[in-house]
């Protein structure tokens, strides 16, 4: 996720400006981790969950794959994946601000190791 501005983050509800401290949560499968450039946020939902939200919990991608191919389809399972990370955020007091590029995420290859850049 892309790091908010102080201004943002007080919008957003967090009333010093700063983000969350790194935090596991209360709730299991929940991991958030604040970084240099961005922060890490690592949500694992139930089968049940992704399900109930239009999201197929196999299949959706391969790590290669992903970045090799566009898929109506595929495409359509994504952009439900990145709603329901932007909800689950917001539910758990994560920041994140949509009207950043990307709807607050960093773009893939902003993330994707040196080494592993075409």
């Amino acid at each position: 996720m892309r790091k908010c501005s102080r201004s943002k983050l007080q919008e957003l509800g967090h009333e010093t400006g700063l983000e969350p401290e790194d935090r596991a949560g209360g709730v299991t499968g929940v991991f958030f981790y604040k970084a240099s450039y961005h922060n890490y946020f690592i949500c694992h939902p139930s089968a049940e969950e992704m399900e109930a939200e239009g999201i197929p919990w196999k299949g959706i991608f391969s790590f290669h794959k992903a970045r090799e191919e566009s898929n109506k389809e595929k495409d359509e399972q994504k952009a439900n994946l990145k709603r329901f990370m932007t909800n689950k955020a917001k539910e758990l007091g994560i920041p994140i601000d949509e009207t950043l590029p990307n709807g607050g995420f960093v773009e893939e290859r902003e993330c994707i190791p040196h080494t592993l850049k075409h």
